[in-house]
């Protein structure tokens, strides 16, 4: 993201795209924050209908009067020029002085682009150390260790390399083609069959050795010794596509099969009479416990789900995973088998009463409108 950019968030004024609007803009200020956007509604003036707006709280979240909401419609015309009056503003008001397209960085740019271009001619992994940028960088006539920083966050900008300085592994290494690395990840995440026999993957499930020789493959180690593996297995844990068990095996959650292999009665039924210890039957009834996580998104992608499920699998300790899938799983425990689900906002106040073992439960309730990207967590009673 460009940081003196304006950003446009642009919904149909038509169609209740009002109500997605609020996750766009949150998703512009995560990552340009104190960015003030600009929102445009389109299908609007024509005749006497104007245009759906978000709701009050969405605006007043992003500093957004319904005022400043520019409405246009490319049928009639309207709304055209406020629009470009509005950008060209907010080119003038732009600060003059900047190094978003100083010599130094469009010169350092160049030498990334020759570079990445020489290590793909050799079959070469795109990565570079840290020593290398920094001496590519001096080269260029950035000195200070400020100037190699800015010139970084502006390559980072322009979408010439990335910099993970938070993944172990990864600390004293620069990505010069981010391409190179979306295609090593889509080895992971992938419904090819060639690609999934390589991995050994059924059902979304793996073990870290095949994974590592996948990676091992793309990025080998160079002729110092130096390896670059473990920082890009871990980078694919930091963004949540893969999940290392404590026995060696690894889930990647996009690829967990979407519906569960039992139904829902069966695995009801499992939690009453197949439990551990010498007496079959349902045990007495007692206290269950209950967890909800209530988001305050306007709508929850189901990747987000999918991911706390993985999370909750890998805190249970003692835990046997039989049986798992996208939005939920069962588990054997030594005090009893565990139940963990997502659902809808409807569907948990359906609960017959379970007579054994623990029944933990994870119900997302988006509701309209987002207010918060924070989530709160209460319990079911």
């Amino acid at each position: 993201m460009v940081r003196e950019a304006q950003y446009v968030t642009v919904y149909n004024g038509r169609s209740g795209d009002m109500n997605l609007v609020g996750d766009f803009l949150d998703r512009v200020q995560l990552l340009v924050p104190k960015k003030k956007p600009l929102l445009v509604a389109t299908h609007a003036v024509e005749g006497d209908f104007i245009a759906q707006v978000p709701s009050v709280p969405v605006l007043e979240a992003h500093g957004i009067k319904a005022d400043d909401i520019i409405r246009l419609s490319s049928m009639t015309g309207d709304g055209v020029d406020k629009l470009q009056h509005v950008i060209c503003d907010a080119a003038v008001n732009t600060p003059a002085h900047t190094d978003w397209l100083s010599p130094a960085n469009l010169e350092m740019r160049e030498q990334v682009r020759k570079m990445r271009k020489a290590l793909a001619r050799a079959g070469e992994p795109l990565l570079i150390t840290l020593g290398e940028f920094e001496g590519m960088a001096k080269r260029c006539n950035l000195q200070t260790p400020d100037d190699r920083r800015s010139c970084m966050d502006r390559l980072s900008d322009m979408g010439e390399l990335r910099h993970f300085s938070e993944v172990p592994g990864l600390e004293s290494a620069v990505v010069i083609d981010p391409k190179w690395l979306a295609d090593l990840m889509a080895r992971i995440v992938t419904t090819d069959a060639g690609r999934m026999a390589e991995l050994g993957m059924e059902n979304g499930w793996t073990s870290m050795k095949a994974l590592e020789r996948v990676v091992q493959s793309v990025c080998p180690a160079s002729s110092s010794g130096g390896s670059w593996v473990d920082g890009l297995v871990r980078l694919m844990q930091h963004c949540g596509l893969v999940y290392a068990s404590p026995d060696e095996m690894a889930v990647i959650p996009p690829m967990l099969p979407d519906r569960m292999t039992q139904s829902l009665k069966s695995h009801r039924a499992a939690l009453v009479v197949e439990q551990p210890g010498p007496q079959s039957g349902p045990l007495p009834a007692g206290p269950r416990r209950w967890w909800s996580v209530q988001y305050k998104y306007g709508r929850l992608l189901d990747h987000r789900l999918s991911r706390l499920l993985c999370r909750l699998l890998l805190l249970l300790p003692d835990a046997e995973v039989l049986d798992v899938w996208r939005f939920g799983a069962r588990l054997r425990r030594p005090e009893g088998d565990v139940l963990a689900m997502t659902c809808t906002r409807g569907q948990h106040k359906v609960r017959p009463a379970m007579q054994a073992g623990e029944d933990l439960q994870l119900r997302a309730k988006p509701p309209m409108h987002a207010h918060s990207r924070a989530g709160t967590y209460d319990p079911i009673k």
